[in-house]
Order: structure tokens, then C-alpha cells, then sequence
């Protein structure tokens, strides 16, 4: 079916791509088994979800290997054993070798003992990740290639993974990277899938395998339904269970239940429908029954010869689909496409997390409370005092993963900021006619999303609106980026609010200065931020991710600098 013609709801022709096909299963975990080792075999990339199998892939059995090596996870621990997993310099470059781009043996093993060496005090481990792909030649661009997308996306998925054991903690120290290995082996086994299926851009180039019960309100141009067979229900699978006591019935589906499962799988394909059975599996010994609900189908839909398709199919190049898709995003996504395509991609399609620093959502803090203190003024009809800001403050503010010291300057600064803003800007109070308000936008092909921080009346004024938008730091951070931004939330404003808003602003909520600076919304420089978005959400839906950062410091700071083929 790859290649073969399907026409867009827009009349374009495109050929059909690995993402337009899916397979139902009734169990994905056992009877899809042989597919996807055929699958393996030919190179056919497949993604699978809701169903685990993450720590089964190699490259991320390699990887956790080596996490055993560096936390000596293979030693007793509160009176476990960690038995039964590589920590020996020489296993795990063997393994590593078919699936990675090594350097030689002994650079390898020089490299993993650095790191090991260096893993001292108080850690990251999205950091300690990225010195892993790094040491495995993850950051070589052969690597990034369409036939390691899958494996991108289960190295992205780990990312994840490291991020929810992070999540447990305050801080990391060494003793965590064993505690880390514990957590996969106790909880995270069986709870990450691997494969894409949390690609938001709805066409990463890989089949999609899933259970019949996952796919209501799906639908592919190409499913494929395999072995459709009976299986009879055999009391002994719940043998922990007494059957003279236990009313199996109830939790055993009718017949019914079965047909209006078999009739969602079939409904969920635009176009093209494969349903098979058989008699003798390959892989198994039991002879088997056709499902019965084969029998309902016409039978001159269906083929009892193994013949070649007796449809003469006309072919184009592959290309995944990006029309019809209402692609929910929001302006801190797209920024990131802005900076470097491929950041989007590494975040937003793989799914790696970046690592975490101490200031994580200090400005998120700030707007908190500048936003409830503009609530309490709308309540109370008068200009908050400094003591109820403060007060505020203390209930509010909190940093999870900030040392003390940290914390506790950072509060000071936050304080130092609301009053100023409080002393500098007291007619914002008088004048605020909502902040954090929300709203929902059709762009292009995306429903975009945000906050406007606040609208105020300008002067006495009741229908003309003035928008600030405010950003911790100072002015020396305004750019164009920050100007788009301010532009698409005036459009959405006007568009989605319907409010007649006539200013808008960026206020820097620097302690000193509080600088507002103006940005135009000329019906031109609207125009052109209309354009910017729609190119954005466009590159993003038809996977567009070039390396393309506008300068050297976004490459400096970047959190894949360690593994991107761009720094290379």
C-alpha cells in the first residue's frame, strides 16, 4: 500500500506513507507478537501504544545498562540484588556496538569511566542522559535519520521517564542513579510504551499497531485487521479465582459487545480494509475458527486464495499526511520552532526533557502574584498595600527545586519586583479590566492557544483596551520573538475576544527599572506576524525540522547540544 494515490479533502494527491496504516488487534500484547518481529526483520518502523515495551528495545536496555554500570546497580542495596542486568564495561560496548556509532572499544571504555568519575555532589540526570547519548554517538548525523526515528522516539520516551523519577525528588545526589535503576525495575517497566504514540503532529512515518478497544474516534486511510479468529473463553486464565463462587458472566462480553467492537475496527478506515483469518496460526499449535462476524461480510469483498491484489493501484511518491489536522499548540511551543526547528522536534515529537534548573517557573511565580494581586483589586474596588503583597508572597511563592540559599534569594528578588511594580504602576489596579485571560484561536490549521497576562482601559476610556504582556528580566532580552508574541495575542484579542484592544506592551519586570516598551500592531506588522505563524504551524504539521538555530548562542545553550549533529 506504501505509495499507492490517496486523494486530500482538498483534492491533492499525495502517496500513501507508513503513517496512514494501522493494525487492530484484539490483544496487541500476544497476538501481534509475529507482525512485529516481521516487522523488525524487513526494517517496516512501527509504533506501538498503550501497551509498555519501552525497557524491551535495545537501544534502551543499552542505555539502562549503562545507568546500572554508573549507580553500581548490580550491588546489594537495602538487602536487594540488582541481578540480571549488565554492569561490565566490555557487555555493554558489545551490545551497544550493532545499534549505536562507537567509537573504538578502548575510547569507549575511557569515556564511560570519566563519567562515572565525574558523577559527584549534587546531579542532573537529564544531564547524566545527555553525556550517555553523547559517549553512544547519538549527536553523529547518520544517526538522526528517518530509519532511527523510532529509536529517537524511545530515547525521548527514557527522557520522559527520567523526568517522572526526578519529579519524586528535590534534588539528585550519585545514591540516586541506583534509586533511579529501582524505579524502572519496580514500577517503570511495564509503564512506558514504546514507539510515537505521543506525536502531536499526528505524522511520524511509522505504522500504528493498537488494540480494537483503543481506536474509537480514529481513522487512517489503510487499516489492516489480522487474525480475526474465535477465542473461546477458558475460566482456568483466572485459575487464582474460586468458579463456583465467582459470576464469570458478568465480566465475560457478549456476543453483541464483541460484534460492536469488530464494527468500530472496521469503521475506523477511510478507505482501504484488510481483514484476514486463519486455521493454522504459524506460531501457534491450536487449530482456530474464522470469527464468525466474517460470515456477516458480503462475500464478494473477500478472497479465499492466497493471490496476488487484484487491484491495479496507482502509485506516487511516499509523503505523510499533514491536511485535516486541527494541531493544538501555543505560543512557548512555537517560540522553541522559531529558535531551531529541530529543538521543536527534539522536544514536542521525541519528547526529551531538558534538564532542570534551580529558577525553573520563578517567573511563572511572579505572574502568579501579579495576577492575584489584580483580582484582589477587582474585588475590593482599591489598590492593594505593600503588606498584602507581601503576604501574598509568602503563601504563594515556592520553587521545588531551588537549594535554600537559592530559594531564598530569589524570593527576595520577587519581592523586590511586585512592590516596585505596586509603587510604579498603581493606576494598572484602577484601570485592569482582567488578567490570565484565557483564549482559543483557529489558525491556519492549529487551534492556538494562551493568556493574555492583562488588559487595562486606556484612561477613562471603557471600550479601548491596552494589553501587557509580562516577562521577568529586563529590556536588553526584547527581540523580535518577544514583539511576535505580543502580536498574535493582539490578534487574538481582537479576533477571538472580540475586545477593540488599541495598545499593547512588554513589561519587564526588572526590580530597577520596570520597563514597558510598546510593539507595534500596524495592520502591516500584524499581517506579517500572521504570515510568521502560519509558516510555523505549517513547518511543524508537514515535519519541517531543520538545524537551522539564527545564532551561536542558541546552539551554546541549547539543551541537546551535547548529542545534536549540529554541533558536530
Amino acid at each position: 500500500m506504501i505509495g499507492t494515490i490517496w486523494e486530500n479533502s482538498d483534492g491533492a494527491k499525495r502517496g500513501l506513507a507508513y503513517s496512514d496504516i494501522a493494525i487492530f488487534f484484539r490483544s496487541v500484547k500476544y497476538d501481534a507478537k509475529p507482525y512485529l518481529e516481521a516487522f523488525e526483520k524487513e526494517g517496516i518502523p512501527f509504533a506501538v501504544t498503550n501497551i509498555g515495551g519501552l525497557f524491551e528495545a535495545p537501544e534502551i536496555d543499552v542505555i539502562f545498562n549503562i545507568f546500572s554500570y554508573l549507580g553500581d546497580f548490580t550491588k546489594t542495596w537495602n538487602g536487594q540484588s540488582g541481578k540480571g542486568f549488565i554492569s561490565d564495561e566490555d557487555k555493554i560496548y558489545q551490545q551497544a556496538k550493532p545499534i549505536f556509532y562507537l567509537p573504538d572499544e578502548k575510547t569507549f571504555k575511557r569515556n564511560l569511566q570519566d563519567l562515572k568519575k565525574s558523577i559527584s555532589g549534587r546531579i542532573s540526570l537529564q544531564g547524566i542522559y545527555g553525556e550517555i547519548l553523547a559517549i553512544l554517538g547519538v549527536g553523529f548525523e547518520k544517526f538522526h535519520s528517518i530509519e532511527n526515528e523510532i529509536v529517537l522516539y524511545n530515547l525521548g520516551r527514557l527522557s520522559q521517564a527520567i523526568s517522572d523519577f526526578i519529579e519524586t525528588r528535590h534534588h539528585c545526589t550519585p545514591r540516586d542513579i541506583k534509586r533511579f535503576c529501582w524505579f524502572i525495575r519496580n514500577y517503570a517497566q511495564n509503564a512506558y510504551d514504546a514507539g510515537a504514540g505521543d506525536d502531536r503532529t499526528l505524522s511520524i512515518n511509522a505504522i500504528q499497531i493498537m488494540t480494537l478497544h483503543a481506536t474509537k474516534g480514529l481513522g487512517f486511510p489503510v487499516v489492516f485487521m489480522p487474525y480475526c479468529v474465535e477465542k473461546p473463553y477458558r475460566r482456568s486464565d483466572a485459575g487464582f479465582l474460586n468458579e463456583k463462587k465467582f459470576d464469570f458472566e458478568r465480566y465475560h462480553g457478549s456476543i453483541e459487545d464483541e460484534r460492536r467492537l469488530f464494527y468500530v475496527g472496521i469503521t475506523r478506515a477511510k478507505k482501504f480494509l484488510f481483514i484476514t483469518s486463519c486455521v493454522y496460526p504459524s506460531y501457534r499449535k491450536q487449530k482456530k475458527k474464522p470469527l464468525q462476524f466474517l460470515d456477516e461480510i458480503n462475500s464478494k469483498f473477500i478472497i479465499e486464495q492466497p493471490i496476488p491484489d487484484p487491484t491495479k493501484r496507482n502509485k506516487l511518491p511516499p509523503q505523510p499526511a499533514s491536511e485535516d489536522i486541527r494541531f493544538p499548540t501555543n505560543w512557548s511551543e512555537m517560540s522553541y520552532y522559531l529558535r531551531c526547528e529541530y529543538d521543536y522536534k527534539m522536544r514536542y515529537v521525541y519528547g526529551f526533557n531538558p534538564i532542570i534548573v534551580e529558577a525553573l517557573g520563578y517567573g511563572r511565580q511572579v505572574h502568579n502574584i501579579i495576577n492575584l494581586l489584580h483580582k484582589l483589586a477587582q474585588e475590593t474596588g482599591r489598590v492593594p498595600t505593600d503588606e498584602e503583597a507581601a503576604e501574598i508572597l509568602l503563601n504563594q511563592f515556592y520553587l521545588r527545586y531551588a537549594s535554600k540559599s537559592y530559594y531564598e534569594n530569589l524570593k527576595k528578588s520577587a519581592m523586590r519586583s511586585i512592590l516596585k511594580y505596586l509603587s510604579m504602576w498603581r493606576d494598572d489596579f484602577t484601570l485592569s479590566v482582567s488578567s490570565e485571560r484565557n483564549f482559543e484561536m483557529d489558525f491556519a490549521s492549529a487551534l492556538v492557544s494562551g493568556t493574555i497576562d492583562l488588559l487595562k482601559r486606556k484612561d477613562s476610556n471603557e471600550e479601548v483596551l491596552e494589553m501587557i504582556d509580562f516577562k521577568t528580566g529586563n529590556e536588553k532580552r526584547m527581540d523580535e520573538e518577544l514583539a511576535l508574541q505580543v502580536q498574535l495575542y493582539t490578534i487574538a484579542a481582537r479576533e477571538a475576544l472580540n475586545l477593540k484592544v488599541n495598545k499593547a506592551y512588554i513589561h519587564f519586570l526588572d526590580a530597577k527599572k520596570h520597563t514597558r516598551i510598546e510593539v507595534l500592531t500596524t495592520p502591516k506588522q500584524l499581517d506579517l506576524a500572521r504570515k510568521t505563524v502560519i509558516d510555523v504551524i505549517q513547518g511543524i504539521v508537514s515535519r519541517r525540522f531543520r538545524r537551522n538555530p539564527k545564532n551561536k548562542i542558541i546552539c551554546n545553550e541549547c539543551d541537546w547540544r551535547k548529542f545534536c549533529p549540529q554541533k558536530r
